[in-house]
Order: C-alpha cells, then structure tokens, then sequence
C-alpha cells in the first residue's frame, strides 16, 4: 500500500463497487512539500491511527475518467 522513494512516497488504494474492484488510484506525495498532510492522508490510508479512521466503504463526490475522482 505505501513505498517509500527518496524523494517521494507512493502510495495507492483500490476502488471497487459492489465487491468488483474497479482498478487503482495512485497517489505521488513530496514528503518535504507538506509533511504533516502526507502522514496524515497515509494514517487515514492504512488505517494506523489513534482515531481509527479510514477510507474503506468512503464514496466519492465526481469521478472524471483519467483525471480526477
């Protein structure tokens, strides 16, 4: 789920409906960019945080094929 460069960290989710996976979306973060926001989105991301929150079953508001979702 994450794997670490060393001038990014690369991490990805897979979107499925109805227990169908629908493919993959790939995140590419700069860690010295934004340091707080990516430890957070990867927390959320693999759930390893002390709220326990996380993506699973999350809904997505638009989804412009092979641009955005």
């Amino acid at each position: 789920m994450i794997q670490k460069r060393m001038f990014a960290t690369k991490c990805w989710m897979e979107v499925s409906r109805d227990k169908k996976v629908l493919g993959t979306m790939t995140f590419k973060m700069f860690d010295s960019e934004c340091p707080k926001t990516i430890k957070n989105f990867k927390s959320i991301l693999t759930a390893s945080n002390k709220d326990n929150l996380h993506y699973k079953n999350s809904r997505f508001h638009r989804v412009i094929t092979d641009f955005m979702a």
